[in-house]
């Protein structure tokens, strides 16, 4: 039976083999979750990301620190800042940059400063929000941040499974709505038919006319 490490490393590999020639695909399909009702698409893809989570590691991965690093919101810099035994001016010279068009601070280079040599955080009880909340794959309104799941597809192996599955769920369920379409145009048809049969067995001759 396949370990998980096994099961992380058949992922892994097939997003690498995949992932350039599912990104058109994936980006369509992910528009059409617009057309699905809210509650369906955030319950199964919670159950997805539950999935795939069981299966990646991300200790075994950390593509994200390499690709993207932290994020940080302005009021998240104080308590970081003393976490690490510097003052918030010296955070902000050392280690991150000023992005305006997203108001947030980024690290000034990649992967992220604070990543070890072992690919661990060296940081993780204090990592920001964004680092907290990344992939985003089990938050609510799933569909209307398909453009970000869209993107991180392709930095994030556990991302791509989770459309895969979403996908999946989509197509089943498509095929079952249309199942059950077909099921209720044959039982009108034969309502229609039995009531014709019946009309047709109870109807009586009329009686010769009286000479």
């Amino acid at each position: 039976m396949p370990t998980k490490k096994d099961r992380h490393v058949e992922l892994v590999r097939q997003w690498v083999a995949e992932r350039d020639k599912r990104e058109k695909y994936q980006w369509q399909q992910l528009w059409h979750l617009k057309n699905e009702p809210a509650t369906w698409v955030d319950a199964t893809a919670s159950k997805a990301h539950n999935k795939v989570f069981a299966a990646i590691d991300c200790k075994r991965c950390a593509n994200c620190c390499y690709k993207i690093g932290p994020a940080f919101r302005p009021y998240e810099i104080n308590d970081f800042a003393q976490s690490l035994g510097l003052t918030t001016d010296s955070l902000i010279e050392q280690y991150l940059k000023w992005d305006p068009t997203e108001s947030i601070y980024e690290a000034r280079s990649k992967p992220c400063p604070f990543l070890g040599k072992d690919q661990l955080c060296t940081v993780y009880e204090h990592r920001p929000e964004s680092c907290r909340q990344y992939p985003h794959t089990d938050s609510s309104d799933f569909a209307n941040s398909r453009y970000m799941h869209a993107n991180n597809s392709a930095v994030c192996p556990a991302v791509y499974h989770v459309i895969e599955e979403l996908i999946e769920a989509r197509k089943n369920k498509k095929a079952e709505e249309k199942f059950e379409r077909m099921l209720l145009k044959l039982h009108e048809y034969e309502k229609e038919i039995g009531l014709a049969s019946d009309n047709s067995l109870s109807s009586e001759p009329s009686p010769p006319p009286v000479s």
